[in-house]
């Protein structure tokens, strides 16, 4: 399998992923993003071709604003 890195801004429901609450905030920034639950990588999906281009690995996380 081919590899390449990204460097990427995501976007996404802060609201909806954790709230007001601080545990959910450290679940999604743990666990979600920083892959504390094994190996499972996020899913790279494209609305273009209907379907997942490949995984991504979270390398680091800065400029968190929520």
């Amino acid at each position: 399998m081919a590899k390449i890195k990204l460097e990427i801004e995501l976007a996404y429901n802060a609201d909806q992923m954790y709230g007001d609450d601080p545990a959910g905030r450290i679940w999604f920034f743990e666990d979600i993003l920083g892959g504390a639950c094994g190996d499972e990588d996020l899913i790279l999906h494209s609305n273009e071709i209907g379907d997942a281009i490949g995984t991504v690995r979270v390398l680091s996380v800065s400029n968190v604003i929520s």
